[in-house]
C-alpha cells in the first residue's frame, strides 16, 4: 500500500490550466489517500510541513525570490515545478500573455527557478525537449479529463440546427488568421448550420477575430467564458461538431489535444488542424477529421453537416477512446512521478522534514523572507498537537493550531470544514452525473454541476480550518 504524502500546489490560475494541471490531479491523489491542497496563496501551515510542493509556471519576481530561498534550504519539500505550454515561445498575436511572457526577466525567472526544482512535469513530450535544456529531470504526464464528463447526458438542443461548435480563448487568434474566413464562408452561406462559441463576448471576439463580423448575426450563438469547469462541460455537448484550428508554429508544438478530448468525452466528433496534438489525437475517419489546408475546412465541415450518422459514429467512438484518459484512470501517473522522487524506505514514504518558517502565507507580490529557524514537527496523530520548543518560536501545529483552545473535547465535536464542503461539493456533482435523459429536467442538472463547482472553490478558500461545535443533548 503506498503511503500517503502531502502535496501542496501553488495555483498560477483558476482557468483551465489550473483545473487540468493543479486542482484536478490534485483531487485525484487525495481520492487515493493523500493530504492535498491548491491555492494561489501559499498557507504558512502547508509550507512548513507539506513534503511535495508543485509551483505552477512560477515566474513572478516576489514568487521567484521565495522559491529560490526555499530551494537554499537543507529541510525543504521536494519541489516541482509545473508547466503546461512554452512560455518562451508565445505568439505576438496573443498580446496579453505576450507582453509578459516576452520579458527577460520573466523567461529568466522561469529557467532559474526550473534549474533549482527536483523535477519539471509537463504534458507533451514536446514541451519536455524545450524543458530539458535547463533540468534534466522532466516527466510528461498528460492531460486528462474527470470521468464524470463521459457520465453527463447530451445537453439540451435550442433548434434544429446543426451546430459547430468552439471553445477557447483569444490566444488562438493566429490560428483562425487563414481558416476562420473559410468557417465563416460556410456556415454563412448554410441557414440550418449555426456557429457556437464559448470564449467571450460577441463585441470583444469581434475586435480580436475581425473576420467574425461578416457571419450573420441569427447563425452565430456567442456563449461568455464560463467561471465553473462543468457549465462548459456542459455547453460543448451542445455542439454537434467540434473545432479546433491549429497552425504550424512553435508554440503551438508544444500544446496538448485538450480540445479534442473534452469533445471526444461529450461524444462530440472534431474537426482539427492535422497539425501537433490533434494528428496523434484524433482518428481520422474514426473519431473527427483531420485537414491540412485552410481551404479543406468548408469541405470537411459539409461532410459531417450532411450525414448525421457519421456524426453520431465518430462520436461514440471518440467517448470510447475518452475513456482511457480520464484523470480517475491516469491519476497514478501523477503518483508515481510524485512518490517516485521521495525516499522509499522499508515499504513507506520518508517524510522530509519540514520547510522553513516564512510568518505568513506566501501570496503574487507579498512574499516574505524565509527565516533561519525550521520548526522540527514530529509525526502527528489525528487529534494531537505540538507546539514548537524553540525560543522566540512557539508555532502550533496541529488540532490546537486549527481550533480555538477553549473547547472541551468531552462536549464539542472538532469540524474540518473545507473536507465537509468537498464533500458537499462531491454529492452535488455525483448528484448531477446520475441523472438519465428526460429526469430531472436538464436545468436541474446543469444546476448541480454549477453549485458543485462552486462549493469545491469555497472549500479551497476555507483551506483546513477546523471549528469545535458543542454536541447537542
Amino acid at each position: 500500500m503506498v503511503a500517503a504524502v502531502k502535496v501542496f500546489g501553488w495555483s498560477a490560475d483558476q482557468a483551465g490550466c489550473g483545473w487540468y494541471r493543479m486542482r484536478m490531479p490534485l483531487d485525484e491523489l487525495a481520492r487515493r489517500g493523500h493530504e492535498t491542497h491548491v491555492a494561489e496563496e501559499m498557507p504558512r501551515e502547508w509550507l512548513d510541513t507539506c513534503q511535495v510542493l508543485i509551483a505552477q509556471r512560477i515566474c513572478k519576481p516576489a514568487a521567484s525570490r521565495t522559491w529560490q530561498r526555499i530551494a537554499q534550504h537543507p529541510a525543504r519539500p521536494l519541489m516541482v515545478v509545473e508547466l503546461d505550454d512554452d512560455l518562451w515561445s508565445v505568439p505576438p498575436s496573443s498580446r496579453v500573455a505576450y507582453e509578459w511572457f516576452s520579458k527577460p526577466e520573466v523567461q529568466e525567472n522561469l529557467r532559474q527557478n526550473i534549474r533549482v526544482a527536483d523535477l519539471v512535469t509537463v504534458s507533451t513530450e514536446p514541451l519536455a525537449d524545450v524543458v530539458r535544456e535547463f533540468n534534466p529531470n522532466v516527466h510528461v504526464v498528460p492531460n486528462a479529463v474527470p470521468a464524470g464528463m463521459l457520465a453527463m447526458r447530451p445537453s439540451e438542443r435550442l433548434d434544429d440546427r446543426v451546430v459547430i461548435g468552439w471553445g477557447g480563448s483569444s490566444t488562438h487568434v493566429m490560428d483562425f488568421a487563414d481558416i476562420g474566413p473559410k468557417i465563416v464562408e460556410y456556415i454563412a452561406g448554410r441557414p440550418d448550420v449555426l456557429w457556437h462559441t464559448v470564449s467571450g463576448p460577441r463585441q470583444l471576439m469581434m475586435q480580436h477575430m475581425r473576420w467574425l463580423r461578416r457571419l450573420p448575426s441569427e447563425q452565430w450563438r456567442a456563449l461568455d467564458w464560463c467561471e465553473d469547469i462543468w457549465d462548459y462541460y456542459c455547453a460543448i455537448g451542445t455542439f454537434d461538431i467540434s473545432t479546433a484550428p491549429l497552425v504550424p508554429h512553435v508554440f503551438n508544438r508544444s500544446k496538448s489535444p485538450i480540445k479534442a478530448l473534452e469533445a471526444a468525452a461529450r461524444g462530440v466528433p472534431m474537426v482539427a488542424s492535422d497539425v501537433g496534438p490533434y494528428s496523434e489525437f484524433v482518428r481520422h475517419g474514426e473519431t473527427g477529421l483531420l485537414v491540412k489546408h485552410a481551404h479543406e475546412w468548408p469541405r470537411a465541415l459539409r461532410t459531417l453537416v450532411l450525414d448525421p450518422g457519421m456524426r453520431e459514429e465518430m462520436g461514440a467512438a471518440a467517448r470510447l477512446q475518452a475513456r482511457e484518459h480520464t484523470i480517475e484512470r491516469r491519476g497514478d501517473e501523477w503518483e508515481k512521478v510524485l512518490l517516485s522522487q521521495l525516499s522509499i524506505r522499508g515499504g513507506s514514504v520518508t517524510a522530509t522534514a519540514p520547510p522553513p518558517q516564512t510568518g505568513g502565507q506566501e501570496t503574487g507580490e507579498q512574499q516574505q523572507d524565509v527565516q533561519e529557524h525550521r520548526c522540527a514537527v514530529p509525526e502527528l496523530e489525528a487529534g494531537q498537537a505540538w507546539t514548537c520548543p524553540e525560543p522566540g518560536c512557539g508555532r502550533q501545529y496541529g488540532e490546537q493550531a486549527r481550533i480555538a483552545p477553549q473547547y472541551d473535547p468531552e462536549t464539542h465535536d472538532v469540524i474540518d470544514v473545507a473536507e465537509l464542503l468537498r464533500d458537499l461539493a462531491a454529492a452535488f456533482v455525483e448528484g448531477g452525473h446520475a441523472f438519465t435523459p428526460g429526469v430531472p429536467p436538464r436545468e436541474t442538472q446543469a444546476a448541480l454541476y454549477r453549485i458543485g463547482g462552486q462549493v469545491q472553490r469555497a472549500a479551497a478558500a476555507f483551506g483546513h480550518l477546523r471549528i469545535a461545535m458543542p454536541r447537542r443533548g
